[in-house]
Formats: C-alpha cells, sequence, structure tokens
C-alpha cells in the first residue's frame, strides 16, 4: 500500500537543503517513527553530523519522491 504524501511545495524550500528528522518528516509527510523504520531498514538511511545527529537532504525527499510517486524529478 503506497504512502499517502502530502503535495509538496518546492518553492519554500529551505536555502541549505539540508533538513533535521522532524522537519524532513513534515516535508515528505511520514511520521518521524516511519524515518526511524526506513534509516533501520536501510530503505532512507540519514546522514549523521559529526555530532552524530541525523539529518536529510533536498536529494532525499526527491528520493523519497521518486520511490512513492514515479515523478520524474
Amino acid at each position: 500500500m503506497p504512502l499517502k504524501i502530502k503535495e509538496f511545495d518546492l518553492s519554500n524550500e529551505d536555502e541549505a537543503g539540508v533538513y533535521n528528522t522532524s522537519r524532513f518528516a513534515e516535508k515528505v509527510g511520514v511520521s518521524a517513527a516511519k524515518l526511524r523504520e526506513w534509516d533501520n531498514s536501510g530503505f532512507l538511511v540519514a546522514k549523521r553530523t559529526v555530532t552524530g545527529q541525523k539529518y536529510y537532504t533536498k536529494d532525499d525527499v526527491m528520493y523519497v519522491l521518486r520511490e512513492f510517486y514515479y515523478l520524474d524529478v
């Protein structure tokens, strides 16, 4: 069953294109728990800062959109 991801608006993209877990979850319309599940399963592994904080990039947003919507983005 495909995930229902809310409408995505690139016009409000954060300048750096880098998101913490909660912001990324909000951006793609899934829960932080779902992101942890994806990270643990290897589907979408979070990058980590030198201090161990998880983060995601604009490329990760595009990956999720391509995987669930087969969009040419």
